[in-house]
């Protein structure tokens, strides 16, 4: 649990995550497996986090660590938005290996270092398929 003390992400930081990331998207977008694959939004992001963000880490950058990789875990809502302290996303990349937003007392911690350095939300676009003919 917890951080390397309380700061926000960095200029660099994020620059390095988003070049990162749009790395890992064309990479994706090339994957000759998916193009032609049937999968619900659970199984592109399993597929994504495994296969490329995996891959991207790399000990000059922020993503240091594959144990940095969240998928489907909780992370502090913002305070504005507060009906429930901590929701769930679909890829979080935390700040040091096996961060989590929890504190002791198993709530959701309100210390900006539990903050992750990127929250990734994945929406997958199927479209209707059509009906199979039916047989009398």
């Amino acid at each position: 649990m917890g951080g390397n003390g309380s700061r926000q992400a960095n200029w660099n930081e994020i620059a390095h995550l988003d070049i990162m990331m749009r790395k890992c998207l064309s990479n994706l977008a090339k994957d000759k497996h998916v193009r032609q694959w049937h999968a619900k939004e659970n199984n592109w992001v399993s597929y994504f986090a495994f296969k490329y963000l995996v891959d991207a880490c790399n000990t000059e950058t922020p993503l240091k660590d594959p144990a940095q990789i969240g998928v489907e875990v909780s992370v502090p809502q913002p305070p504005n938005l507060r009906k429930t302290r901590g929701v769930r996303r679909d890829i979080v990349i935390w700040r040091t290996p096996g961060m989590t937003c929890w504190d002791a007392n198993w709530e959701v911690s309100t210390d900006d270092c539990n903050d992750p350095l990127a929250i990734i939300e994945w929406k997958v676009h199927r479209p209707k398929a059509s009906q199979p003919s039916r047989c009398s």
